[in-house]
């Protein structure tokens, strides 16, 4: 199955999209929904996407899509609690220490469900298209480059394939999330120095203007004081230099701990710590229109471009 079949196959889009079929046939609808109205442009993104997974994977791809497959189950029941009590189950940061980051089984599920979900989810895929398509070319010349949170590593490659990107700083607090981020560097064949550090965005000082470009995709959440994490970042970051934020609105999970309930909300909160935002993009999730999204308290994908001046 291709997700078009009028549009041209994707070589490596196409393997992952058989074998996760294989595992979850009654998935299809919602693959077929991913991939509709997608321009061909975004296609081969996608497929661009989808080739990096594979390396990740290590032909392991029917062992992540099952994991996939659990995932969304899994989060299936984090929607409901959220839909019965109007917030996350996860309080704290310690809740999600014990609860998700502490354990190993469960930390290996859900980090291979979330790779997929940079191809299948469709507010996923275009956040990060959105950073290298739109985020990245505008950034001046020799920018020094910091992401908050590398995760999968997929962000930090579209960066380190930029010639105008003068050096890759990473930050992570978890030990064993750095090692992941350095294994998927190696795994991607990164050919040049990443700078990765174990530097809390929130609990530590900053160093004072020290980048041009900051990205910082699904981690705000995690924190229990995004304001403090905000006030850091623009700190860290040069006069006229940009920042990418993604954060999820109503977006129930094991480990997310602070709760936005309108987009509004999201961008209130960045204005109110000196950035100016040049672009705001509100991306509703695979299948649903936005007004659909807000009217039901669906997860919205509240991408921020912004500048300090």
């Amino acid at each position: 199955m291709t997700p078009d079949d009028t549009k041209p196959p994707c070589v490596h889009l196409d393997e992952i999209i058989r074998t996760l079929l294989d595992v979850w046939p009654e998935h299809e609808k919602f693959v077929r929904a991913s991939f509709k109205d997608v321009t061909a442009e975004s296609m081969k993104f996608s497929d661009d996407v989808a080739q990096l997974a594979l390396v990740l994977m290590d032909d392991k791809v029917k062992e992540t899509a099952s994991d996939y497959r659990w995932m969304c189950e899994m989060l299936m029941e984090e929607r409901l609690y959220f839909v019965r009590h109007k917030k996350y189950r996860c309080a704290s940061i310690q809740e999600a220490q014990d609860a998700v980051y502490s354990n190993r089984a469960f930390m290996s599920r859900y980090v291979n469900g979330l790779l997929f979900s940079q191809i299948f989810w469709r507010n996923h895929a275009q956040a990060i298209e959105i950073f290298r398509i739109r985020f990245l070319p505008n950034n001046r010349h020799m920018y020094q480059h910091l992401e908050v949170g590398p995760g999968h590593g997929l962000f930090l490659v579209f960066a380190a394939r930029d010639e105008r990107c003068r050096s890759l700083t990473a930050w992570d607090l978890s030990p064993s999330s750095m090692e992941s981020t350095k294994r998927a560097l190696r795994k991607m064949d990164v050919g040049r120095e990443v700078s990765l550090q174990m530097r809390d965005v929130v609990g530590t000082e900053p160093p004072n203007e020290e980048f041009d470009s900051i990205i910082c995709s699904e981690v705000l959440e995690h924190t229990g004081d995004p304001e403090r994490a905000l006030d850091n970042m623009y700190k860290a970051l040069r006069p006229g230099g940009r920042i990418f934020l993604n954060v999820p609105v109503n977006s129930p999970a094991p480990d997310h701990i602070y709760l936005w309930r309108r987009p509004e909300d999201v961008c209130a909160m960045i204005g109110e710590h000196r950035f100016v935002i040049d672009d705001f993009i509100e991306l509703p999730p695979t299948g649903r229109t936005l007004p659909q999204a807000r009217k039901q308290d669906l997860d919205i994908s509240c991408v921020a471009i912004a500048h300090k001046s």
